[in-house]
């Protein structure tokens, strides 16, 4: 994994691990283990984050969530190919501080999430990728990521 990691903190009955996200790294993949995945952002610059949902894990095939300041755009992603499928306006999605997100992939659906709202949702009927790993590109400045993806003993 190119970026530092650390685990053993619970959120949630899942266990979760920091991921200091540097700007000359991504995050590695890392295998999901079910349906969807939560993950908290701390920003120290209000600045993008590109989510990555890939079929294998040295592979982009699959789904992009690039989230700004003020929207969220999903991308699907075969053979370096990127095609835009949906973009939704959100002012203040990313902000300085903490923020907790969740994705969600099951079926044909594809959900970016924060508590009980759905930010953006697309049900990728026409090609679905079939998604195992998520990894977090790199981005400008150092960010803190807290991905809860495995479950609690």
């Amino acid at each position: 994994m190119n970026a530092v990691l650390s685990s053993g903190f619970y959120f949630a009955e899942r266990q979760c691990d920091i991921i200091n996200l540097l700007p000359s790294n991504d995050s590695g993949s890392v295998a999901l283990v079910d349906n969807t995945v939560m993950f908290s952002v701390n920003m120290a610059l209000r600045e993008s984050l590109q989510v990555r949902l890939t079929t294998t894990p040295t592979s982009d095939d699959g789904y992009i969530f690039k989230i700004g300041a003020s929207d969220v755009k999903l991308f699907r992603v075969q053979s370096t190919n990127e095609v835009s499928l949906k973009v939704e306006n959100m002012p203040g999605i990313l902000d300085v501080g903490w923020r907790t997100l969740w994705v969600d992939y099951r079926c044909t659906s594809v959900i970016l999430g924060s508590g009980n709202t759905v930010i953006l949702k697309y049900n990728d009927t026409d090609n679905h990728q079939m998604i195992h790993f998520i990894k977090f590109d790199k981005s400008s400045n150092n960010q803190t990521i807290l991905l809860c993806n495995r479950q609690g003993i």
